[in-house]
């Protein structure tokens, strides 16, 4: 039987790690609230490679931990207009109101 752990469970057992997370409550941020973690590592890609292991499931990937000086951190939010890939979610997202002052680059 899976171990449904909560979110602050998660990051006390795997602090420094990568997470798969098949989630079974976000709140309406979209934040983990509590799931099963599928997989984990320190190597981010690993993590990544094993999300053909989520059988179907909605699945987060989450790093608990200190962020590494080698990422940029932006608000989720903003991500998520990003991943939708229009300069108008962006804008939204960020309350910008004349995307035609805007200019952005893929980190």
């Amino acid at each position: 039987m899976a171990e449904i752990l909560s979110f602050e469970e998660m990051k006390k057992r795997y602090y420094g790690e990568w997470l798969l997370i098949a989630h079974t409550e976000m709140d309406e941020d979209m934040n983990v609230i509590r799931g099963e973690v599928l997989a984990h590592s320190s190597d981010r890609d690993e993590v990544y490679r094993a999300i053909s292991s989520r059988e179907g499931r909605s699945v987060a990937i989450e790093y608990v931990g200190d962020i590494p000086s080698d990422y940029a951190v932006m608000p989720k939010r903003l991500y998520q207009a990003q991943r939708h890939g229009t300069l108008l979610g962006i804008c939204a997202a960020i309350g910008v109101e004349d995307s035609e002052s805007m200019s952005y680059a893929q980190i």
